[in-house]
């Protein structure tokens, strides 16, 4: 026999729907529209993700578009017509002298850039024996994220010969050269080489000079030939961040579905890169603004905008160590950090590891006041703190307002200047606009009158700088 409640529960079920139809329809028994969150409905949950999928497509991809309107500028000049720029495959070496007017004692190192063009093959580094003198040659990817170190610090100083290989080459290579493996079609070359003061200046271009990088096939037939694609049509006035903030949204996204055709997303980049999809953002597919829907046309301007807004942090995103920001854990090889990433690439730190050139920049003084050269400053390291950059250390100020600053006198300090330490070995710096006492003059560092900050660089930077164990000490006013 069927038990008593399941009769019971059958006869409700059916008279339910049977109650509804002989009271009739009413606003109060009408069922309301499924919500989600905070009451939205389905269709304003999409078109809110959808936003959010553009917001974080520009964060990601900001990147890969700054370097490569940067690369196109900087390579679509002739060989020896610009000190700054030149030819795919060749370095351009800037001589070791400091920032214009600074005191030349104080120079902090030679430097050389390059891009390592891999569409036509893979690209030979030739790295000279530099007989023990410190260098630092660091390959990054169109993505901003350091692919490779070569240096004292890495592969020593002797001479050797290195070959870049774009993934998924299938040609012969050479058997007896190490290979690097490139993550894009092109590659950003940076080299530091240490220097030992403005008398060092001819010597440390000279070692600049010998390094190289040649394409395999002109390798391997002894030859150095550089090959010229001018572009006339390239913007080269306008520089690449503001072309990219003069581009409508539509076309910063078709750039971006056009670039990852060429320079394949990281492999972790996956989940995004689906998600992209639903926005009509492809990898090698061409975006097409007039076959995209109104919704998707809000929702890409809108992300654009909000990633805009996001680029440069406010002033409160970065905790501050004493008044200094210190640099991220992941500075150099960011991973899925896209936001990291993006502000480096915005603010021009992108593509050096912390470990390398460790940057901190203060901006405040210890009692938490913005620093202004209408003040004055003292700096002290303790004898068992000083600046850990075990290939030498930098501290310069710069202006915050971009005002030009008159360099006629020292803003620029390196562990090779003339400095003067205290007898217990602690190290006393005194940071202002007008030169300081005559006891005082080799510690100082000039400050431009106004807002200011000032840039800490650790070279080959120690652990306890990269781990936090060591941070820099607080300015302290002295005025």
């Amino acid at each position: 026999m069927r038990p008593v409640r399941y009769v019971f529960l059958a006869a409700l079920w059916l008279a339910v729907p049977l109650a509804g139809a002989l009271t009739g329809p009413s606003a109060s028994a009408a069922p309301a529209a499924a919500t989600g969150p905070a009451g939205l409905s389905p269709s304003a949950i999409a078109a809110r993700d959808d936003t959010r999928i553009a917001e974080q497509t520009y964060l990601y991809a900001y990147p890969l578009v700054l370097m490569d309107l940067t690369r196109r500028q900087d390579t679509n000049v002739n060989a020896g017509s610009s000190p700054d720029r030149g030819p795919a495959n060749r370095f351009i070496h800037r001589t070791a002298d400091a920032a214009p007017g600074a005191d030349q004692s104080a120079t902090e190192a030679a430097r050389s850039r390059a891009w390592i063009d891999l569409e036509d093959g893979p690209v030979v580094l030739s790295l000279p024996d530099t007989r023990g003198r410190d260098y630092t040659l660091t390959l990054s990817d169109m993505w901003g994220d350091v692919i490779a170190v070569l240096g004292k610090r890495t592969t020593g100083t002797a001479a050797r010969n290195l070959i870049v290989v774009p993934a998924g080459w299938a040609g012969t290579l050479p058997s007896n050269l190490p290979t690097i493996t490139a993550t894009t079609a092109y590659l950003r070359a940076r080299l530091r080489v240490q220097t030992f003061g403005s008398g060092d200046s001819a010597q440390a271009l000279d070692v600049q000079n010998t390094f190289a990088m040649t394409p395999l096939s002109a390798w391997q037939s002894s030859g150095q030939a550089i090959h010229m694609r001018a572009d006339p049509g390239i913007n080269m006035l306008t520089t690449p961040r503001d072309q990219i903030a003069r581009m409508t949204p539509p076309e910063f996204f078709a750039y971006v579905a056009d670039l990852l055709r060429r320079h394949a997303p990281h492999a972790t980049d996956q989940p995004l890169i689906a998600r992209m999809a639903r926005l009509g953002i492809k990898p090698g597919q061409r975006l097409r603004a007039d076959e995209l829907s109104p919704a998707v046309h809000r929702a890409l301007r809108l992300g654009a905008a909000a990633a805009q807004a996001r680029l440069s942090p406010p002033a409160t995103a970065t905790p501050l160590n004493n008044g200094w920001r210190l640099p991220s854990a992941t500075q150099g090889v960011y991973g899925n950090d896209y936001l990291t990433r993006a502000r480096a690439a915005w603010s021009g730190e992108n593509g050096v590891s912390a470990e390398d050139e460790w940057r901190a920049v203060a901006v405040q003084d210890a009692g938490g006041e913005p620093l202004s050269g209408d003040h004055a400053y003292t700096l002290r390291f303790e004898a068992d703190a000083l600046p850990p950059g075990l290939s030498g250390w930098s501290l310069r100020s710069i202006p915050l307002d971009g005002a030009a600053f008159d360099g006629s006198r020292a803003r620029l300090l390196t562990d090779r200047s003339p400095l003067v330490y205290n007898a217990d070995g602690s190290l006393d710096l005194v940071l202002q606009s007008e030169p300081p006492d005559a006891g005082d003059a080799a510690n100082w560092l000039r400050l431009p009158m106004g807002s200011t900050s000032v840039i800490l660089h650790l070279f080959t930077a120690d652990a306890t700088a990269i781990d936090g164990t060591w941070m820099p000490p607080a300015l302290v006013r002295a005025d």
